[in-house]
Formats: structure tokens, C-alpha cells, sequence
């Protein structure tokens, strides 16, 4: 018997237990490899599978790539070798029947001909011509009829192998051997074969579009089925939010309007709208979108109304039926301009004054309500009323159908003044009505006049900022008060941040040019009104800021046109209001302080300058611009936003001031670039960053002098020319004085007028 110590056993212990946990263990990694090994066929055969999917689509996809690229690439401008072969042969020996017998392009060479060997074989057996035959007699099998083995005219074969043999011939009498024939006809017949390969792929193509054309028409018909409307009872009644259905309109000139409209009205929780499509352009667009809409078939112009005009005025008339129409359908109609945008939901504000049989917005420029949620005082608040934004019960049906017959009546009425005129005829006040309504229309109907700071105008949002100063949440704003028709409008709401943009707009071509503007505060102490009368006298210190800031913005111009990029408008600050009548600073009943940044269209013509397409023969490559709040706004991409380099004037000598013979060195996101350099110069020192998407100048007063060309110059004076705007006005007939991009050099104005570079107001043309 064998004795172990107790050391030995739990050695063996160990021993043991470690064997068994080996066992154990090369077991478990046994299992686990043969797991393995099936995850890594799973593996390989996904591998495989995708690889063979991708080949499969690459010959679906390439196929069709390379005969494009074939066609359009190679095949423009690759030689036809068998044309190129018959044209050698007619310059070398003449051989103008050729031509006749149709060899003259590879169309002509019938794909199953035989080889040249096989059509050379009897040229080249045919037995010498006897002593004294005639040298020019056709060989028998040459077409002559000499010879039992000549084919039938008739026969195809025969035709075929007769120009085959004359083709050979030709080429012998050229020193072209039947081989160098034979590759020549080989490429010939390739080309052939590609063609008709090129023709196939053309009519699949041609097959691809109709039928893509084809369901995109069936997709939008059945859009405009579903999304324009028949107006009818049920319809805007299944469409009405809390019985309430907001309405615009508009035609394919504002069709960008009518998208931030919607867009908006969606944003705020507004689902019971609906815009009428003045014409089939904006209808597709609409309902392409699966907006709501109905043809208001309206028969007027698809551009701008243009405000005034007889076509703004038979719009009006449109609008003003519109509201009958939808009254007469059950529903309490919210009318809304198209350039109205909607900041709030404002149909619970309606649904507290269920008593007012019309709400309408107003003219009015101060608030008689503050900052509460209450109706404006009446009469107090007391000016126009303006129609942009209405809600009619059912209750105003007969006095909307009154109104319509006055402007039917009479085509120079304005819809507006007819809706004032009326509402206030026999008008009754009710001083201690809670909701401050009046009785208008012979004391018919109840009447309230819509908060101007929450309901605003375009002075008040834009010009005043009254929201701002009340600290309150406006529900609406209105574009009015401007001053350059559509492109105003457009750039007020973008300069607040209201617009709806497409992607294009954050990404023109070349990018982005700003500067950081400057202004003496000596010019903004004394900018406001210095008499306090309707006088020249009283703008002076007007226009002296305007023109310091005008001239900032000239040399920003000149780089912007010099760079081809666009230019970021500053902020520009005013000493007085503008308006259509003569005023001593401010609009009589607005009430705000003084200097003020102003909207861009009171001092930039955007309407018939900025905006309006230039012959650049004549005035030099168009300028693009944005907002001053461009750089702010939420919506930018991080894209361009991050991709900024400043730009700093230097004194010509000093280290690193790039002067413009090279690329200046970027250094630390910033550039040095000498003072008062000219286009050539600036352009060259700024190549360096041309793929960064902004270019801010820290200073522009000294960042340029001059074009390298006087043409270029003279362009660009001519463009500035209808840059600016007009002010307006002093008590005087003409009581608007024009800005002057040019004011401190000696020129001539484009009225003809001679400045000898002392620049002084003086009213007209």
C-alpha cells in the first residue's frame, strides 16, 4: 500500500483538478471553435453575396453609363475608319463611283459581307486577257455578263460581291493591301455594331423617360385631384379648425410667399387653411405639396400685382368674393394677405370676442391696448383699417356682398377705402363697451379693431419694434410701410428671420463677403432732427450718417464685385423715418427713438436696383446680397457658418502685409492684406482663401482703390447709380431728396446733375 503525505495529496489534488479544468477547458474551446468556424462561413457567404450584388448592379447600372459615356465622350470625336478609307481613295485616284454605289460611310457595309480575302480570291484568279483582247474588257464574274460564273443583276449576293470587289480593287489601285482593307472594314463593322447597340440604349432611354414622364403627370393629376378643392359646404367644414377657416391667395409670382405662409400657419398649430391658386403654375405647386387649394381661375397676370395698379386693384376684387363665397359656405372666415405671416395661433384670441361680427387689423401706429390681450380703444385708434387681416362671422355676409357691388361699380375704387368708407357710414360708438367693439355699417354690425402691437404693420414690427419695447409675443406681422415692392417685402421678413429658404440660398457661388462697419458716434448724436420742422435744414444730420455708412457699403461693393461674391449687408442706422408725406423726424402717431437701425429699403433701392437683372455690358456682373442678420440666422448650415476668415487692411512694408503680387499666407484665420490696393492686386492676395465661404473685412474704408481697368470702373459707377433709394419728405414740391452712392467725388448723378464732390440735400427730380 502506497502512503502519501498530506503536501503530496493536495498536490495530487491540484494536479488533478488542474487536468480536469484542462479537459474541461479544451472541450469548451473545442465547442467554441466550431462555432466559430460556422459564424465565419455565415460571414463569407454574406461577403460573397453582397459582392455579387454589387457587381450585378454595377453591370445594370454601367451598362447603360458606358454607352453614354461612349456616345458622348469617345464617339463624338472618334474617325469613321472606313469613311476616312473611301475619302483617301476618292483623293488619291478619283474614284467618284464609289460614292454612287453607297460606300460612302460604314452604314453602307452590310455586317455579313464576306471578308476581303474571300471577295479578293477572284480578282485575283481571274485568268489573263488572250493576245490581243481589249485590256479594258470587264473579266468574266466582273459585272460584264463575260462569263458563265456572272451573277443576275437582281441578285444580292451578286451586288454585294460586285462592291466588294470594286471596293478591293479601288484599295489596290490606293497600294492598300487586302489585310490593312480587311482591319479597316473589321473597325468599320465594330462601329456598326456599337451604333446599333448606341440605338438600342437611345430608345430605352427615350422609353425610360416617356414612362417616367408619364407617372410623374398621373402622380401630380392625382395630387391636384386630391388637394384642389371643389369648394363646397362639406369640404370646408371637414377643413375648419374650432369653425374657423384662415384663407390666402396668391398667383405663381408669389408662389415663395405662399410657402412661408403655409409654412408658418403649420408651425403656430393653425390645421383649417387653405390658398386659393390664382393660375394652374402655383396650383401644381401647391398641391404638389399636398397643401390645400382650390383654382380660384382668376385670369390676371402670373407676375408682380404691383401695389396700385388695375390688375392689384382686380385682385382686391377677387379677394373680397372670396370672403362672401366661404361666409356663404357656414364657416367664420380669417382672411390673410399672403404677405401676412403668422408668429402665433391667433384663432383662440378670435374665439374671446364671439360678439364682434368683424375683426380687422389697422394703420394705427401706437396702442391703445398696451401689452394686454385686448382689442384697440375705438375711436381712439382710429386710423385706416387695414384689410390684410380680417375675420368675418356670419352675420357680415350682407354688408360683404354690399361691399362687393361698390367695387364692381366702379374699377378705381380701392377695395380698401371702400371697406372704410362703408364700416363707418352711420358708425355708433360704445364708450363703455368692455370689449371697446363700435357698431358699424349704419350700426348693423359689431366691430373690433385687432391689437396693433400683437396684429402688427410693417412700421410697427419692422421700423418701431414696438412688440420689442412692450415686450410681447406678436400673433402676426403684415410687410407694409416698405418701400420696394416684392424684393422689400422678401428681405424685411428674411432680415427678421421669418423666411422659408431653399438650400441654394445659403450656398451661392464664390461664397460670402462682410465687413465690420464703423460710425463716428459724433454722427449718431447728432443724426436726428436738427430744426425740428419739415425742412432741408432738419435732415442734414440725416444724410450726413446715411452717406458715411453709403460710402462703407460702396468700397464693400467694389470688393464684392472684384471677389464675385456675396455681399452680407450691414446694419444701417437712420436719423429720421421715411414715408410718403412730409414729416419733421418721425410718422405722426409713431413713437420711437431716434437714431434708429431702419429696414434696408429705406435707403437701398431693392426693388428697381439690387434686385433687377443689369445688362453687364453696361453696368458690370450683378451683385448678389443677403440680410444683415444672415450670419444669425439658426437655419444657416454649421458649413458655412464655421468657414470664416478675417480680412485686415495692413500699411504697405510691414511684416506679413500680403501686397497682392502673390497669395497672401493664411495665419491664424486671419489675413493681411496692404491698404488701398486695386482689383488685381486684391484678387490675387485673396485667391489663397477663395474656398473659405466667408470673407470679413475687419476695416473696408482702406481695403480698396481702384479697378486694374477703367471699363470695369465705369460699369460699376453706372450700377451704383440706381442703387440708392429716396427720402421722404420735406414740405416742398418735390419733398424727396435721392441718396448718392457717389456723393463725396466729383460726377455727374443719373440726373444729369454736376456734384463737385461737396454733397448737400436739395429735393427732386
Amino acid at each position: 500500500m502506497v502512503s502519501h503525505s498530506k503536501g503530496s495529496r493536495d498536490r495530487l489534488l491540484v494536479r488533478a483538478d488542474g487536468e480536469c479544468c484542462d479537459h474541461a477547458h479544451h472541450h469548451g474551446m473545442a465547442r467554441r471553435g466550431g462555432g466559430g468556424l460556422r459564424l465565419r462561413g455565415v460571414a463569407l457567404a454574406l461577403v460573397l453575396l453582397s459582392v455579387s450584388l454589387m457587381g450585378y448592379t454595377a453591370v445594370l447600372l454601367g451598362r447603360p453609363l458606358y454607352w453614354k459615356i461612349y456616345a458622348e465622350v469617345v464617339h463624338r470625336y472618334e474617325s469613321d475608319a472606313a469613311a476616312q478609307l473611301i475619302r483617301e481613295l476618292q483623293e488619291q485616284k478619283g474614284q467618284q463611283h464609289l460614292v454612287a454605289e453607297g460606300i460612302g460611310g460604314r452604314k453602307a457595309l452590310p455586317g455579313g459581307l464576306p471578308d476581303a480575302s474571300e471577295a479578293a480570291a477572284p480578282h485575283q484568279q481571274q485568268p489573263a486577257p488572250a493576245a490581243g483582247a481589249d485590256p479594258a474588257a470587264p473579266p468574266p464574274g466582273d459585272g460584264g455578263g463575260g462569263g458563265p460564273a456572272a451573277a443576275p443583276a437582281s441578285s444580292p449576293d451578286a451586288a454585294a460581291a460586285q462592291t466588294i470587289s470594286s471596293l478591293v480593287a479601288a484599295a489596290a489601285a490606293a497600294g492598300i493591301s487586302p489585310e490593312e482593307l480587311e482591319k479597316q472594314r473589321a473597325r468599320a463593322r465594330e462601329k456598326q455594331w456599337e451604333d446599333e447597340w448606341w440605338e438600342q440604349y437611345q430608345k430605352y432611354e427615350k422609353e425610360r423617360k416617356a414612362r417616367l414622364a408619364k407617372e410623374h403627370a398621373e402622380r401630380e393629376a392625382s395630387l391636384i385631384k386630391a388637394f384642389n378643392h371643389t369648394l363646397s359646404k362639406d369640404l370646408v367644414k371637414s377643413l375648419a379648425q374650432d369653425g374657423y377657416l384662415v384663407i390666402t391667395w396668391a398667383n405663381h409670382h408669389y408662389t415663395d410667399f405662399a410657402l412661408s405662409w403655409v409654412y408658418h400657419v403649420q408651425r403656430v398649430g393653425i390645421t383649417g387653411y387653405m390658398v386659393g391658386a390664382m393660375d394652374d403654375e402655383i396650383l401644381v405647386a401647391l398641391a404638389r405639396r399636398k397643401i390645400h387649394t382650390f383654382n380660384m381661375a382668376a385670369g390676371l397676370t402670373m407676375g408682380d400685382f404691383g401695389w396700385g395698379s388695375k390688375t392689384f386693384a382686380k385682385m382686391g376684387r377677387k379677394k373680397i368674393s372670396l370672403i362672401a363665397q366661404f361666409l356663404e359656405l357656414g364657416i367664420k372666415v380669417v382672411i390673410s394677405d399672403v404677405d401676412v405671416l403668422w408668429l402665433r395661433n391667433p384663432l383662440p384670441f378670435f374665439s374671446r370676442f364671439p360678439g364682434a361680427d368683424i375683426l380687422t387689423s389697422s394703420d394705427h401706429l401706437t396702442t391703445t391696448a398696451g401689452s394686454s390681450e385686448a382689442l384697440e380703444k375705438y375711436p381712439d385708434s382710429g386710423s385706416a383699417f387695414n384689410i390684410g387681416i380680417m375675420v368675418f362671422r356670419e352675420k357680415s355676409l350682407p354688408f360683404v356682398k354690399e361691399w362687393i357691388d361698390v367695387i364692381e361699380a366702379d374699377d378705381t375704387i380701392w377695395d380698401q377705402n371702400a371697406f372704410n368708407d362703408l364700416i363707418r357710414a352711420g358708425q355708433v360708438i360704445q364708450e363703455d363697451d368692455p370689449n371697446h367693439y363700435f357698431l358699424g355699417d349704419q350700426g348693423k354690425l359689431s366691430v373690433g379693431v385687432l391689437p396693433v402691437a400683437l396684429f402688427c404693420s410693417g412700421h410697427v414690427y419692422f421700423t418701431q419694434r414696438l412688440h420689442k419695447t412692450l415686450g410681447v409675443e406678436p400673433y402676426a406681422v403684415h410687410a407694409t410701410f416698405q418701400f420696394s415692392g416684392t424684393p422689400g417685402k422678401r428681405h424685411r421678413f428674411r432680415d427678421a428671420g421669418l423666411w422659408l429658404e431653399d438650400d441654394k440660398y445659403y450656398h451661392p457661388p464664390n461664397g460670402f463677403v462682410t465687413y465690420t462697419p464703423s460710425i463716428p458716434k459724433e454722427l449718431l448724436d447728432r443724426a436726428g432732427p436738427r430744426t425740428g420742422a419739415m425742412d432741408l435744414e432738419n435732415t442734414v444730420g440725416h444724410f450726413d450718417l446715411v452717406n458715411y455708412q453709403l460710402r462703407q457699403l460702396r468700397q464693400a461693393l467694389a470688393v464684392a464685385t472684384v471677389l464675385g461674391r456675396t455681399l452680407i449687408l450691414p446694419e444701417i442706422w437712420c436719423g429720421l423715418d421715411r414715408y410718403w408725406a412730409p414729416h419733421a423726424g418721425t410718422l405722426p402717431g409713431s413713437t420711437f427713438k431716434l437714431p434708429f437701425v431702419c429696414p434696408a429699403d429705406h435707403v437701398l433701392d431693392l426693388e428697381n436696383g439690387w434686385a433687377r437683372p443689369m445688362d453687364k455690358n453696361e453696368f458690370g456682373p450683378d451683385i448678389g446680397y443677403r440680410e444683415s442678420s444672415f450670419l444669425n440666422n439658426p437655419t444657416l448650415p454649421d458649413v458655412v457658418r464655421s468657414s470664416v476668415v478675417h480680412i485686415s487692411p495692413c500699411k504697405r512694408g510691414s511684416v506679413g502685409c500680403a501686397t497682392g503680387d502673390n497669395p497672401a499666407t493664411l495665419e491664424f484665420n486671419r489675413l493681411f492684406v496692404a491698404e488701398s490696393v486695386d482689383s488685381d492686386h486684391l484678387a490675387m492676395a485673396l485667391s489663397s482663401v477663395s474656398s473659405i465661404s466667408v470673407l470679413n473685412f475687419t476695416s473696408i474704408d482702406s481695403a480698396f482703390s481702384d479697378f486694374s481697368r477703367p471699363e470695369d470702373s465705369a460699369r460699376f459707377f453706372k450700377r451704383l447709380q440706381h442703387y440708392g433709394a429716396v427720402w421722404c419728405c420735406v414740405d416742398a414740391h418735390p419733398g424727396h431728396v435721392h441718396y448718392d452712392f457717389w456723393w463725396d467725388v466729383p460726377h455727374r448723378d443719373r440726373f444729369d446733375r454736376a456734384w463737385n464732390g461737396t454733397w448737400r440735400p436739395i429735393t427732386g427730380p
